[in-house]
């Protein structure tokens, strides 16, 4: 099948297919991030466009054989250097001295944390900060800078920014700036394909890229469902190729490490944070790392499958910021958000102080139940009314609170709390 049978997916702004389709472009777009990083400013500063006639429609397309449905054969994983191969005489037997003796290099891109040539899911919830955690990860490879506690090994970072281009240029941008790292510093150790595409239509572009830029030490896919290539997310066999195909990408120039955004499973839970697609995705994997937000405090951690040593929770602080240099046309600053690591003790403190604006609402609730939320903010000394929302939905998860009739209420166990607070 030809990419030109392939259809890149829509939604991706400033990012089409060209005139004649996929067959036309030789590769998806590469931008070192210096000039990724540029697209901001630009499109900050520009003056807004002058009204343009009505297009014509678009001519009529018939959808992607692969997204209609047709189903990959089953690729073969490559075999690990030195592995034999089977034979017309049956399997490989290879006795256990030989076997222990030709043991694997084992390197680290982030130390004790991401092994170089492994295949890595990252799952979390719509706003718990993966994208966040996943770009300071990539910068802090290409500019060798710790990442937390873990040292890293300094490489070249390619970035799939599949599902919103432009949000990441912005959190780039903010990551680098609270780093204290210049667009230059970043310039020929961090790329970004900024598109969105059925991954297997592009996989021999891609070994193309990582070729000519390469050696590779990170590839991040953000996200898995931007680059899905098959018909169901959810079914175990066409999960199963999809993780195969992300895994073909760890045996590119430089034998990187290649990390995966997912969305989780239905009713996810801090306990349970799993990637969609059955058992199929998660048994293709090397380990599943997980990112959970409580309030400020975003975890790095592993849950379900990790192959090789556990480590600790990693532990950073949601950071809102402000770009240096660039404006909207209106004259205002453009921000975002990045994350910033912070030790057992601030993680502490942060901890103490949610527990702390938790009570003042709890005690809020059960001595003026009928104010409005405003009315709560005032009373626990907020500036607005959308702390008491954060601070709710963290005491619904608790069932200390409940909604009903478009209100929030105690609940008997939120009740017997607020009554312990003097």
């Amino acid at each position: 099948m030809s990419t030109a049978d392939l259809e890149i997916r829509p939604g991706v702004d400033g990012f089409a297919p060209p005139a004649g389709g996929l067959g036309m472009m030789a590769e998806p777009p590469a931008v070192d991030a210096r000039d990724f990083w540029a697209g901001i400013e630009a499109a900050e500063s520009a003056p807004p466009p002058a009204p343009k006639a009505s297009p014509p429609p678009a001519p009529k397309i018939a959808p992607a054989p692969v997204l209609a449905g047709i189903v990959k054969p089953k690729p073969r994983l490559p075999l690990l250097d030195g592995q034999p191969a089977a034979t017309k005489a049956g399997p490989p037997l290879v006795d256990a001295a030989d076997f222990c003796r030709d043991f694997p290099d084992v390197d680290y891109v982030v130390e004790d944390v991401i092994q170089r040539g492994y295949l890595y899911s990252c799952t979390a919830l719509t706003g718990h900060g993966k994208t966040a955690i996943l770009t300071r990860t990539a910068i802090s490879i290409a500019i060798e800078k710790v990442l937390g506690p873990y040292p890293v090994q300094q490489g070249r970072v390619l970035y799939l920014a599949g599902e919103n281009p432009d949000d990441f240029r912005a959190r780039m941008a903010g990551t680098a700036q609270e780093m204290g790292a210049s667009p230059e510093s970043l310039r020929d150790m961090f790329y970004v394909v900024p598109a969105a595409f059925p991954l297997v239509s592009m996989l021999p572009e891609l070994r193309a890229i990582a070729e000519r830029i390469g050696p590779l030490a990170l590839i991040v896919i953000d996200t898995s469902a931007a680059f899905f290539s098959y018909g169901d997310e959810n079914d175990n066999v066409d999960a199963r190729n999809h993780a195969a195909d992300c895994r073909s990408l760890t045996t590119v120039k430089g034998n990187p490490a290649v990390i995966v955004a997912c969305h989780p499973t239905k009713s996810a839970s801090k306990d349970n944070l799993l990637p969609r697609g059955g058992g199929g995705f998660l048994n293709e994997v090397d380990g599943n790392l997980t990112v959970w937000r409580d309030g400020e405090v975003v975890t790095l951690h592993h849950h379900g499958k990790l192959r090789g040593a556990p480590f600790d929770p990693i532990q950073f602080k949601l950071l809102p910021i402000e770009l240096n240099g660039i404006k909207r046309r209106n004259g205002k600053p453009v921000r975002s958000v990045t994350v910033q690591w912070i030790d057992d003790a601030a993680a502490a403190t942060l901890d103490r102080g949610r527990a702390q604006d938790e009570d003042r609402l709890l005690y809020a609730l059960l001595h003026h139940p009928n104010e409005s939320q405003a009315g709560w903010a005032s009373i626990c000394g907020w500036r607005s009314k959308a702390t008491v929302h954060a601070v709710l939905q963290r005491l619904a998860a608790d069932k200390l609170v409940t909604k009903y009739r478009s209100r929030y209420k105690l609940t008997e166990a939120g009740e017997r709390e607020a009554r312990k607070i003097k």
